[in-house]
């Protein structure tokens, strides 16, 4: 929970006038917060807890994809590349997959995979700093929750 705390004052902190910047920061800003808040509630060890922190991890990644947005696509080997990672995750994960679980599951998968996809193009097509790190980000969320 405190490198989310970390990078969440590393965001707020930041500034600029660029109405773009402004976009990509307060939506990465509250995924960062809403991370947190899944942080928190998953010290709960009750089937509610893990409902109610999915969920948030759930709304927090749909504000990193708003942040990092579609555009521009980027290369076809680059999506299949992800397609084929999200579906090995799920092929190793399907012994424990059932109902509603494994829904949710497969849904979160294919998240996951997506924003580390949009992060991985933007930063192969506007190489920066704010891109890698984000880059290095997505694919942390994207190992650190399949371990989990």
């Amino acid at each position: 929970c405190m490198p989310v705390v970390q990078c969440l004052f590393i965001v707020l902190s930041s500034n600029s006038i660029e109405p773009a910047y402004k976009h990509y920061k307060n939506n990465i800003g509250h995924g960062l917060f809403l991370s947190i808040c899944g942080d928190i509630v998953l010290v709960y060890q009750d089937h509610i807890s893990r409902v109610t922190g999915g969920f948030l991890f759930c709304i927090a990644h749909l504000y990193y994809l708003r942040a990092l947005g579609f555009k521009p696509f980027g290369a076809p080997a680059t999506l299949a590349t992800f397609i084929v990672t999200a579906f090995s995750i799920l092929l190793f994960l399907s012994p424990g997959l059932h109902g509603v679980d494994g829904a949710f599951a497969t849904f979160y998968v294919f998240l996951l995979s997506t924003v580390t996809w949009r992060c991985t193009v933007r930063f192969q097509t506007a190489p920066s700093l704010v891109n890698f790190l984000a880059f290095i980000g997505s694919l942390c969320f994207l190992a650190s929750d399949f371990v989990l």
